[in-house]
């Protein structure tokens, strides 16, 4: 399952890549943005990499905790964010 968001947490906020059409209502926590990826995640998904940085720049993120299910592509985005 491919899947990409982000949640506000306790101590911490929370971001989780995953699947365009997942249903994201019944998460138990809160979203801070939701990455949507596509079924070829490598191919439909790439330019995550550079978007997630860039918006970890402007909006100046800090203790937020990324949830990856988005099989290949989490490799790279683990490593470069």
């Amino acid at each position: 399952m491919l899947f990409g968001f982000t949640v506000k947490g306790a101590s911490y906020a929370r971001n989780i890549f995953e699947l365009q059409n997942k249903e994201l209502e019944d998460l138990p926590f809160d979203l801070v943005k939701h990455f949507p990826i596509g079924p070829n995640c490598l191919k439909s998904g790439y330019y995550l990499i550079d978007e997630c940085k860039e918006w970890i720049k402007e909006n100046e993120i800090e203790d937020h905790l990324f949830l990856f299910a988005a099989s290949s592509l989490s490799n790279l985005l683990c490593y470069e964010l």
